[in-house]
Order: structure tokens, then sequence, then C-alpha cells
């Protein structure tokens, strides 16, 4: 069918069904980080380790900001798993948190870096787990990790593998017509435009060391959230001792 003809019918049949936008329709209110401290203790059967989940998550960004394919390459390069990984391509065993937490620190049992970000903000999370008595020694290994990228620039070598694995995660999913088209939908909704694969992977090819300590030591500006999860957890650092480690001083009451 060509293009044309898909146009008339779409605007014949579907176009007059579309509910109208109001014109006078409030801004939705920007939703506000607040590094907050979450501790449930759970005790399920699927947990059958007992093992500890902790999260140090810090604001990241939206979709439509400037720094969202470099945070996008910051968790790339960061990357992570678990303890246990049977090899092979692409399991990301040269990334950061493989080479320095879990290769290093025997009591990880996993470590790896999340990024979720939506229209207006995003998150950005380190997240660790271990056995209870090991939640406090595995936090403080995280974060100073992390801290140290917002003044030692990675780098050259770690830094290429980390563009090249997101650029072909990004064109793998491509390959796929259903993934393509959802893409393309997304992207109208949320730039007004697509973006060709090209201009996608030169965004990626432009950040440099430079641009990774300069989002991290954005993100260090406040203390980061923390939750945790697990069926003990009595070493989970508390609020008090995570804003020492990020030289948060303590307000005069």
């Amino acid at each position: 069918m060509e293009h044309g003809r898909l146009v008339e019918l779409a605007q014949k049949y579907i176009e007059p069904k579309l509910p109208k936008a109001s014109p006078k329709a409030s801004p939705r209110p920007r939703s506000e980080f607040f590094p907050g401290h979450v501790l449930r203790e759970v005790h399920h059967e699927m947990n059958d380790q007992g093992l500890v989940k902790v999260a140090f998550s810090w604001e990241g960004v939206g979709w439509k900001h400037d720094d969202a394919i470099a945070m996008a390459l910051l968790q790339t390069l960061l990357g992570g798993g678990d303890s246990f990984s049977a090899g092979g391509p692409g399991k990301g065993l040269l990334s950061q948190l493989y080479l320095e937490i879990l290769n290093k620190f025997s009591m990880a049992e996993g470590a790896e870096a999340q990024f979720h970000n939506y229209d207006e903000e995003g998150i950005f999370s380190l997240v660790g787990t271990s056995a209870p008595d090991k939640a406090a020694e595995l936090s403080h290994a995280l974060c100073d990790f992390f801290v140290r990228y917002s003044y030692v620039p990675v780098q050259d070598k770690a830094l290429d593998r980390a563009k090249q694995m997101l650029k072909v995660n990004l064109l793998t999913m491509m390959e796929s017509r259903l993934i393509l088209f959802e893409d393309m939908g997304r992207q109208i909704l949320t730039y007004g435009e697509v973006m060709t694969a090209k201009q996608i992977c030169d965004k990626v090819d432009a950040i440099t060391a430079d641009d990774i300590m300069r989002i991290v030591k954005g993100m260090l500006q406040c203390p980061p959230a923390v939750s945790a999860v697990g069926p003990k957890l009595d070493n989970v650092p508390t609020r008090e001792q995570v804003d020492c480690w990020f030289g948060v001083k303590k307000k005069q009451e």
C-alpha cells in the first residue's frame, strides 16, 4: 500500500475519532526529587538465600534533556549484573561495576546501574545485593565507586567500549519492524520528530569523558534516596551515615 493511501484512510476513519485536546489544559506540575530513606523487611520464598537489596538513587534527566543519551551511556558504562555469569558475548563482564565491585568484593552478590527516564524527569540508581551482614560494606563501596566518576575521567578504552555496546543495542532493536514502529511513535510524541539511527549514533559518539564527569557531579549535588528490601535490614546504612558519606551537613536546630 502506498503511503498516501494509508494517510487518506487514517484521516477518514481514525482522525475523526481522536479526542480533541483542550486549549486550556493546565501544564502538569514537575515532579520533585526527594532523597528519602525507605526500608522494607520482606521474607519471601523466592529469596531463599536471604539476601538484601539496597538501592541508591539520584535525580536523572527526562527524554527531552540534552544529557539523556549521555546518561544512558553512563548506565551502559557502569553496567553490572550478578556475581555469577556463564560469560559469553553481551554479558557485560568488562563493565565498570563488574571490574571494580563484583570482581573485587567477595560479599557482592550483585551490582548494577539502572536508568529510568520519562518525559521530564528521570532516576539513576546503583543497586547492590549482599548478605544482610554485608549490606553496609557493599553500600559504602558502591557510593565510593560512583563518587570517583565525578573527578576521575573514565579511560578512553572503557568509554569507547560502552559507546559500541550502546549503539549495538540500539541498532539491534531497530531490526525489528514492530519495535522500530513503536519507537517512531514514541519519538514523535516526545520530540515532535524522528531521529535516524545515524543521528542517534552520532550523538553517542560525541559524548566525552568530561561529559560523564559533569553529569555525575551534577547528580551528586543532592544526596541519594536510599531504599532497601530483604529479610534483615539492621546493617543497611542509616540516613545520617549516607549523608555523612556525601558531605551533607546537618542543619542546626
